[in-house]
Parts: structure tokens; sequence; C-alpha cells
């Protein structure tokens, strides 16, 4: 199923791409990182946030990853339709942007 290769494509990368803002190896800047208000009020605020929201980021790209997986090898064994991959991965991105809007406004009083 082409869907349960895109989940683990893309839950793969976002795992690579959220290392770096756990470790605290990205500086403040405009195109890269959790970028909401409370981040650029200061670099301790950036850090803090970027380093929360990378381990969240880190744990969906891992479920996310996990489902492809799983949709690979069991999908075609039960059937499930590859429409069904879509409508899983839904509710996964929008608890990932609660997730993070919860933990930036705690930072942005």
């Amino acid at each position: 199923m082409v869907c349960s290769w895109v989940f683990i494509f893309v839950g793969v990368l976002t795992i690579v791409l959220c290392v770096p803002l756990v470790l605290g190896k990205i500086k403040p800047n405009p195109w890269y990182g959790i970028r909401f208000p409370a981040s650029y009020q200061s670099e301790e605020n950036w850090y803090r946030i970027n380093r929360t929201g990378g381990w969240i980021a880190i744990v969906w790209g891992a479920v996310v990853t996990g489902i492809g997986i799983g949709l690979s090898i069991l999908g075609e064994r039960l059937g499930i339709h590859p429409l069904i991959d879509i409508v899983s991965i839904v509710p996964l991105v929008i608890v990932l942007v609660v997730i993070l809007a919860i933990y930036a406004s705690r930072y942005d009083k």
C-alpha cells in the first residue's frame, strides 16, 4: 500500500528533523523550529519550547511510522482499504497540533 509507505517516510522524516530541536542545536530563527510568539521572547523560551515540541513530534513520528509499518504488514492480509490509511492519520495530526499549542500557550504567559 502506497499510503503506508508515505506514513513511514513522513514519520521517519519528522523524527530526523526534530532531533536537532531536542538537542538544542537550532538557534532562534524564522524558518526552522517551533515558532510561536512565546518562542521569540527569549533564548531560554526558544530552546525549552523547541525541546518540548521536538519530543512531542518525535513521539508523533514514531506513532505514524508504527501505523505505516503495521498497515503495510497487515493491510493486505486484512483487506484494509487505502482510504483507511488516510483517515487514520488525521486524528494524530490534530492531536499533535493541539498539544503543541497548549505547550506554547503555557510559555506565552
